[in-house]
């Protein structure tokens, strides 16, 4: 149980981290959802650092898992 709460605190700790992350570099991001399914888009002034964003992340979730592009 003690394990369960941790993960819990720990995946929340990560979502609240990256939240920030996207607040404090300005990006902004619309999400729709339809019937069939979600529209998200990154405005052009912001492209920019919404790639860079997603790229960093994949770099730090490619270390800790240890995966390789090769």
């Amino acid at each position: 149980m003690k394990k369960l709460k941790n993960a819990i605190l720990i995946l929340l700790a990560i979502i609240i981290l990256i939240s920030f992350l996207f607040i404090l570099t300005g990006c902004k991001i619309s999400a729709e959802t339809y019937e069939n399914g979600v529209s998200v888009e990154v405005d052009e002034a912001t492209k920019g650092t919404f790639e860079n964003i997603l790229t960093w992340i994949e770099e730090r979730l490619s270390r800790v898992f240890k995966t390789s592009n090769e």
